[in-house]
C-alpha cells in the first residue's frame, strides 16, 4: 500500500492499494475527512477502478498484522454498509463502492434501468468487483453484490450542491453555474442538483459505472478550489502586513507570496508618500524663510 493524502482543510493521510483498488483506514481515520478530502479521495481511487474479478476478499489482508480481513457490517449516519475489517481492530478496508455506500449514495438498479443501460452502454459490470453482468441478473455471480447504481442527485448534494440553475430554465438557487451530467437514457445533459429524473425521457439520474462520476467530481473539485481561494483571499485581506509576511514565509505558496509582495509595495509607497510630503514641507519652509530675508 502507498500513502494517499486527500486534499482538504483536514488532511488525513490514508493508505491506498492500487492493485486491489482498496483504501485502508486506521481507527478514527474514516471520520477524519472533510468534504474536500472526500472529493479528492474518490477522484484518486476512481482513477484505479474496480479490482479484477479474479481478486476476491480472500486475498485481502491487514497491512499491520497480515491477518485475513473479514466482512463486517457497519452502521453510520447514512445507513448500513459493509467493510473488510481487521479482526484485531487495526482498521478497515473500503473499495470505491463501499465508500459510496458509507455515504448512502448507492441504490438498486431496477430491471427497466438495467435493460436500458445494457442496450445503450453495450453491457453492465459489477460496481464492487468489476465482473461483467447481464441486465437480467439480480446479483453479481462472482461476488454476490446486488446490481447497484450511484444516486447522482444525492452525490451532487453531498458534494455541496444546493440547487443550481436548471439547464434551459430559470435559476434555482444561487449556484454560479449548473451542474452537468449526461442522462444514460437519452444522452441529454441535465442538472442533477435540480432534477432527480431526466425531463426528456424520465430516466432516473443514476450512474451504473464508477467512471461516470468523474465529470461530477471534477466539477466539485473546481468549485471547492474556488471556495477555498475566496476564503484564502478574504483571510489574507484581514491580516496585518507582518502576518502576511509570516504566512508567505511558512507556506511558500505563490498566492501568499504575491499578497506579501503587494503588502510590501504598499509599505514602500506609503513611506514614499510620507517622505515626499516631508520633503515638500521642508522645501516650502526653506523657501518661505529665504523669501522673508
Amino acid at each position: 500500500m502507498a500513502p494517499l493524502r486527500p486534499a482538504g482543510r483536514q488532511t488525513t493521510p490514508v493508505d491506498h492499494c492500487a492493485a486491489c483498488a482498496l483504501v485502508w483506514f486506521d481507527p478514527l481515520e474514516f471520520d477524519g475527512l472533510d468534504r474536500a478530502g472526500w472529493v479528492s479521495l474518490l477522484m484518486d481511487t476512481l482513477a484505479t477502478g474496480a479490482p479484477e474479478p479474479g481478486l476476491g476478499s480472500a486475498d485481502w489482508r491487514c497491512p499491520r498484522c497480515d491477518s485475513a480481513l473479514q466482512a463486517r457490517p457497519l452502521a453510520g449516519a447514512h445507513g448500513r454498509h459493509t467493510a473488510m475489517a481487521c479482526p484485531a481492530g487495526h482498521g478497515q478496508a473500503h473499495g470505491v463502492a463501499a465508500l459510496l455506500a458509507s455515504r448512502g449514495l448507492l441504490q438498486p438498479l431496477g430491471l427497466a434501468e438495467r435493460l436500458l443501460l445494457q442496450q445503450r452502454e453495450g453491457g453492465l459490470a459489477c460496481m464492487s468487483c468489476g465482473a461483467p453482468l447481464s441486465a437480467h441478473d439480480e446479483a453479481c455471480g462472482h461476488c454476490g453484490s446486488p446490481l447497484l447504481g450511484v444516486d447522482v442527485p444525492r452525490l451532487a448534494q453531498a458534494l455541496g450542491a444546493t440547487g443550481g440553475k436548471a439547464l434551459g430554465g430559470k435559476a434555482r438557487g444561487d449556484g454560479p453555474e449548473p451542474w452537468r451530467w449526461g442522462c444514460h437514457g437519452c444522452g441529454r445533459v441535465i442538472d442533477p442538483s435540480a432534477d432527480a429524473t431526466c425531463p426528456q425521457c424520465g430516466s432516473p439520474a443514476q450512474a451504473p459505472r464508477l467512471a461516470d462520476l468523474e465529470p461530477l467530481l471534477a466539477q466539485a473539485r473546481r468549485r471547492l478550489d474556488d471556495e477555498q481561494g475566496r476564503a484564502m483571499r478574504e483571510a489574507l485581506a484581514d491580516m496585518s502586513d507582518p502576518e502576511r509576511h509570516r504566512v508567505a514565509a511558512a507556506t511558500g505558496r505563490p498566492e501568499h507570496r504575491a499578497a506579501s509582495q503587494r503588502a510590501e509595495r504598499r509599505w514602500w509607497q506609503r513611506w514614499g508618500l510620507i517622505a515626499a510630503a516631508f520633503g515638500l514641507a521642508l522645501a516650502l519652509a526653506l523657501c518661505s524663510g529665504g523669501c522673508a530675508t
